[in-house]
């Protein structure tokens, strides 16, 4: 994961040095709103498996390259089953003849919100960005399942980075890739059983080992987001002063 990072980070990085010979002007004290879908890949150590998500994020340029505002992800991952093996025994409770082992799994409705800042760099129709944010999560489980209405909170960070494509003076779509970081997370607390009848304790050696307890885990967000700034003007590229806007289209 810290590889995948790394290599986003440069790849953004360096997309910025090679456009910086043709710079742009984009209005200032405009806002503009994005909304987005794709796709999350949890990261394995949070034993919830790749779903789709939504979201909205929405910003105020406070300069031509900087912007400040707020980002909102919604999404629904089921857990994975495996990790929480548990056994349902038929027949005598000293001694069944019949035991099932099965993966107690149930979904998650999920809840992250940030404060965002973003550095961008428009390029004619093209701009490239670089976005990071913290803010906060909130997991929600299935009192179906789990038998009460449990949830879990904690800290988020949230860095990666992309590209906006003008389409218009007022829409343009967006594609980006963030790493999303989950803080204070404690996976137990997806296990509906609560750890009773725990198979896979007893007989550990008959099924992959869960991973490793971590206070803190990365998932890859993939987005396609649509971006529209009300006001107009959306990431304009480089003008000659000495001639009307329409004819610079």
């Amino acid at each position: 994961m810290k590889t995948t990072t790394s290599l986003l980070v440069a790849g953004a990085l360096g997309a910025l040095a090679i456009a910086a010979p043709a710079a742009a002007q984009s209005r200032d004290g405009q806002f503009a709103v994005t909304t987005r879908g794709g796709y999350i890949d949890w990261g394995r150590a949070t034993s919830l498996q790749g779903a789709p998500f939504i979201g909205l994020d929405a910003d105020y340029a406070l300069h031509r390259f900087v912007s400040l505002g707020t980002s909102l992800l919604v999404a629904r991952p089921n857990t994975r089953g495996e990790d929480f093996l548990t056994t349902q025994t038929y027949g005598l409770n000293t001694s069944g003849d019949t035991t099932f082992v099965y993966g107690a799994s149930q979904a998650v409705s999920i809840v992250n919100g940030e404060l965002l800042a973003t550095l961008r760099y428009p390029v004619n129709r093209f701009t490239p960005f670089l976005a990071g944010g913290v803010g906060m999560y909130g997991m929600f489980m299935d009192p179906q399942v789990s038998g009460s209405a449990r949830r879990a909170n904690g800290m988020s960070g949230t860095l990666g980075g992309g590209v906006a494509v003008r389409l218009s003076e007022r829409a343009g779509l967006q594609f980006d890739v963030r790493n999303l970081t989950f803080f204070d997370y404690d996976r137990l607390k997806l296990d509906p059983t609560n750890g009773r009848n725990s198979y896979a304790a007893l007989f550990g050696e008959d099924f992959a080992a869960p991973p490793s307890r971590s206070s803190r885990v990365n998932s890859l967000v993939f987005t396609l987001g649509f971006r529209y700034i009300p006001g107009g003007g959306v990431d304009d590229g480089p003008r000659d002063p000495n001639l009307p806007r329409e004819d610079q289209r």
